[in-house]
């Protein structure tokens, strides 16, 4: 019960530093995987992680060193919130 709980209140499920809301239910590579879910959705053998521009040193498809102080699965380090600029009329309840 706790992990679906605490699933449901992840908003980057695979840890990748991709929120769940800008990666779907699709899975692009058919690897049966959605994907939300998967480290590597397009299978090309890269991280989404290390496309998206993310650091991944120990090659584990998650970002290292995740700092999200405001826990709605943006990273600190570009979370408008944190950083400021503007979330290009996004509105995830912070202001």
């Amino acid at each position: 019960m706790l992990r679906v709980f605490t699933e449901v209140l992840d908003l980057d499920s695979d840890s990748d530093g991709l929120p769940d809301s800008t990666e779907t239910s699709t899975d692009c590579d058919e690897d049966g995987t959605p994907d939300y879910l998967d480290l590597d959705s397009d299978n090309d053998g890269l991280s989404d992680t290390l496309e998206a521009g993310g650091d991944d040193a120990d090659g584990d498809g998650q970002v290292d060193a995740w700092a999200d102080s405001d826990a709605e699965g943006i990273p600190d380090n570009v979370d408008v919130d944190q950083v400021g600029g503007d979330d290009a009329g996004v509105n995830r309840g912070h202001k």
